[in-house]
């Protein structure tokens, strides 16, 4: 998540957005069994919010598994003026090359590798 929050904060350098670094304390239940007291990890971690007006990005970790998948982050907008408020986006690590976006209301997105390019396409509802 950390190496996540360092690109998107350097996509972001000079645009004038502001982004804002935070922690989440997530209870994580997709590891039972994995740790050594077979119960749920539970750690501090690393949360992004975008802001540009009265609307914002948050992307936040969810998980550490899901369905056969390692590194599971929500993405969340925020855009109070539109029709549809609010969509998400999901995201999850790949073996070597980044991450990997999922959009259920935009099937062309899923299973894309994040890029600057494909970044700025789904925030482009900030603008």
């Amino acid at each position: 998540m950390d190496e996540l929050a360092q690109q998107i904060c350097q996509w972001l350098d000079g645009s004038g957005i502001d982004v804002i670094n935070g922690t989440k304390h997530l209870s994580d239940l997709s590891t039972v069994g994995a740790c050594l007291n077979s119960g749920a990890s539970r750690y501090d971690i690393r949360t992004i919010s975008i802001q540009h007006d009265n609307k914002s990005v948050s992307i936040a970790p969810a998980q550490l598994y899901a369905s056969g998948r390692k590194g599971c982050i929500t993405l969340t907008i925020d855009s109070p003026d539109l029709k549809h408020a609010r969509q998400y986006f999901y995201l999850h690590m790949t073996t070597e090359d980044g991450w990997l976006i999922d959009d259920n209301a935009q099937p062309e997105l899923n299973g894309v590798l994040l890029t600057e390019e494909v970044f700025f396409k789904i925030i482009e509802r900030l603008a």
